[in-house]
């Protein structure tokens, strides 16, 4: 087969899945499996985590977190587990040795949750913890720096769209940089101890250019996505986050 076919049949291929599993609208599925009501028809009207914990509680909330994070996380490691482990790569390694094809599932996977193929309207979430899984779930370093960038953040005043968006844009800054680390010092060795493969794969796949460049998209569509919130921090109007303890 043509190289560059090849190469194009398993991006698409990591689209598709990527956006089927983001479509996923967690939110909704558990709003309506276990407490009988749509999401998107109280609070702010979005399908995410933290609207779900505003409407129905603690537990919904960071239940709609997790399965948002893991739909990036998951589509990562099975489109890397797909097209590298198995060695089908091999047989056309264009594009910095594969990186884009797991990266562009991750990419789609945001644009699925934010306008789901299942939700009447393409209507979804605002990107946060599909963000938050694509660095969580490829190195445990920009899993540590991630969550102590958002705490920190989040803590003084807890209003949840100024750490999220603040948060995306200095894990971009951070994506960038170890791009730029990886071409200088190369993607193996020291470097490549820093994603969960611990050395044994090379870092391109993990950190690099398409790792930057997908984390730039995606922390773009974050903030789009946060316009309504933007608007209420130019009114002063934008309340801090604050969760009933329901069940």
């Amino acid at each position: 087969m043509n190289p560059i076919v090849l190469n194009l049949l398993l991006i698409l291929g990591a689209i598709i899945i990527g956006y089927l599993i983001g479509s996923i609208p967690s939110g909704v599925v558990i709003g309506k499996v276990f407490y009988g009501k749509d999401p998107r028809d109280y609070g702010s009207h979005n399908s995410g985590g933290t609207n779900c914990g505003r409407v129905f509680g603690k537990k919904a909330g960071y239940s709609v977190i997790i399965l948002d994070m893991l739909k990036t996380g998951i589509t990562f490691w099975l489109v890397w587990g797909i097209v590298i482990p198995t060695g089908l790569f091999n047989l056309s390694e264009l594009w910095f040795a594969g990186a884009i094809i797991p990266w562009a599932g991750v990419l789609f996977t945001v644009i699925g949750h934010c306008w789901s193929i299942f939700l009447k309207g393409f209507k979804g979430g605002k990107a946060v913890s599909c963000f938050a899984g694509s660095l969580a779930s490829t190195s445990w370093l920009s899993f540590g720096i991630g969550l102590a960038v958002f705490f920190s953040i989040f803590l003084p005043k807890k209003i949840m769209s100024i750490a999220s968006m603040l948060t995306a844009i200095i894990m971009t800054v951070f994506q960038w940089v170890m791009a730029i680390l990886i071409q200088v010092l190369g993607g193996s060795g020291n470097m490549a101890i820093l994603n969960y493969t611990f050395g044994h794969f090379s870092s391109i796949y993990f950190f690099g250019w398409w790792a930057a460049i997908v984390t730039t998209v995606m922390a773009v569509i974050l903030i789009i996505r946060h316009s309504q919130n933007i608007a209420r921090l130019r009114a002063g109007e934008e309340k801090p986050l604050s969760w009933t303890p329901k069940n």
